[in-house]
């Protein structure tokens, strides 16, 4: 099975942006309309996008509602959102404008009792883990602070918990163009203990070639996450699918 291309929109501001290694600092913008973004990624082949409320992340509740609701809107392909979704009522309410999925982090990975009955009361197949990492200790709000974890441990919990679905990001590597960690991506993928889980890739996918790097991996990988590399043209989504296809 090949793997499913994810184009990122970020939103920061209420506009499109990449951020390198999760730093607000260190912002590029590259739409004013991220619903622009979008419908550029549906129609150039995109199978699912990725959207993130970067100021929800950092604030710790959603802040972007109102451009994610058009986004969610101008596209017919699925969408996963999250960013600062860490009530059980944002979840739900980000289900109800129409995303496919929600992506909770922090509280996922600080309240496994929350989690689970978010899952229980969601469907696995709706809600996603984020599962981020520097040097394979867990990152949390907005990649600011250090989670205490290791991701050997976190991926134990969210197992426990009932999640199916988990979305690694090596925050080191993350908008630099510099190549994804495929040691990090190993060490989580080793870690999943039931047979039903599935990863999702993030961080530093620049080339073709990381993608067939990334799909060598084999189960439970299904996927990989693409930004940066998109926005500044380094590959093109067409020669992302491509790689996947043929990987």
């Amino acid at each position: 099975m090949s793997l499913i291309v994810i184009p990122a929109v970020d939103i920061k501001g209420g506009r499109c942006v990449r951020l390198l290694q999760g730093r607000a600092e260190e912002e590029t913008i590259f739409y004013e309309d991220p619903s622009e973004a979008a419908l550029e990624w549906e129609r150039r082949g995109a199978k699912y996008l990725h959207v993130v409320d970067l100021d929800g992340a950092f604030e710790g509740r959603p802040a972007n509602e109102a451009a994610i609701a058009r986004l969610l809107s101008a596209v017919s392909i699925p969408v996963e959102v999250g960013g600062g979704i860490r009530s059980s009522e944002w979840a739900e309410r980000y289900l109800e404008r129409g995303a496919s999925r929600v992506v909770v982090g922090t509280r996922a990975l600080t309240d496994s009792g929350w989690l689970a009955e978010l899952v229980r009361s969601l469907g696995a197949e709706k809600v996603v883990a984020g599962l981020d990492a520097r040097s394979g200790v867990v990152a949390v709000e907005g990649w600011t602070k250090e989670g205490g974890a290791t991701v050997e441990e976190a991926m134990e919990q969210l197992d426990r918990a009932g999640v199916k679905r988990i979305i690694h990001t090596e925050v080191a590597t993350d908008g630099a163009l510099e190549g994804p960690d495929i040691e990090s991506l190993v060490r989580v993928t080793g870690a999943a203990r039931g047979p039903d889980i599935r990863v999702i890739a993030s961080g530093g996918v620049t080339r073709p070639e990381d993608i067939t790097a990334i799909a060598a991996i084999g189960p439970p990988v299904e996927g990989v996450i693409v930004g940066m590399a998109l926005y500044t043209g380094a590959m093109t989504l067409e020669e992302a699918n491509r790689a996947a296809e043929v990987a």
